[in-house]
């Protein structure tokens, strides 16, 4: 309905007040490019404006996210360290599980992204026999989830529903 697709926010007026301010709120939910993974160094947004000469010029601001599931409330850390440790927390029975989990899931992102470099950030399959077997030998663990389910994924680290369903949240965004 909007020039941008779904690149634009709307705001929504809520129930209850600013404790700081006392003003009514006002929740400002956005969708659009901001969603798209890349800015991170090395990642494809940042590599397309730097190859532009924009990438100072364009002013990009950290999304924090939110979770409300079943009554309860999640804001995650933006330090990685701090995250995982505070789903630890919430899951102590899977404590152990949950920081083996995430440091796998770390190891594969990396992996994907390494791809990226010479392809203006962009991740893909390499291109050639040999490049295909550097990859197998530099990235095991990526090679060996790739045509695996996630459900079996968690299953390798993680007992619980509770604490396999708190990782599977954005699995339909990501």
């Amino acid at each position: 309905d909007l020039v941008g697709g779904f690149a634009h926010c709307w705001p929504r007026r809520a129930r209850g007040f600013d404790p700081r301010t006392g003003e009514k709120l006002l929740f400002r939910f956005d969708s659009g490019v901001h969603d798209i993974s890349g800015w991170q160094k090395g990642g494809p947004i940042r590599e397309v404006f730097a190859r532009l000469g924009i990438e100072e010029q364009v002013p990009m601001r950290r999304l924090d996210h939110r979770f409300w599931t079943e009554g309860e409330v999640f804001d995650p850390p933006r330090d990685p360290a701090a995250h995982v440790e505070a789903l630890a927390a919430l899951h102590p029975e899977d404590a152990a599980g949950l920081r083996a989990c995430l440091a796998a899931i770390r190891q594969i992102y990396d992996a994907m992204f390494s791809t990226g470099a010479g392809r203006c950030g962009i991740p893909g399959a390499p291109a050639t026999p040999e490049g295909m077997l550097a990859f197998a030998k530099a990235h095991p663990l990526a090679v060996e989830w790739m045509p695996r389910p996630w459900s079996a994924f968690l299953d390798q680290y993680l007992r619980t529903e509770a604490a396999k369903q708190r990782l599977s949240a954005l699995t339909g965004y990501i």
